[in-house]
């Protein structure tokens, strides 16, 4: 069967992105999780985040709301 469409390789990214397109720090983004509003995905060790988590809170901060 032939696939028309690759999948998207940046589907997840790392908590140093996440950080960096929220214009916050690591340490905030990780406060922001303990405090609930980032569920990240974890792969062994390794901490991922939803782009599409990422994207959907930074249009709800433009539009002036927190959450």
């Amino acid at each position: 069967m032939r696939r028309d469409k690759e999948p998207d390789p940046t589907l997840l990214i790392t908590r140093r992105e996440a950080a960096r397109l929220l214009a916050v720090t690591e340490r905030h983004l990780q406060n922001l999780e303990r405090d609930g509003l980032f569920k990240p995905v974890r792969l062994g060790t390794a901490v991922r985040y939803r782009r599409c988590d990422v994207e959907a809170t930074i249009a709800k901060l433009a539009e002036g709301g927190q959450q």
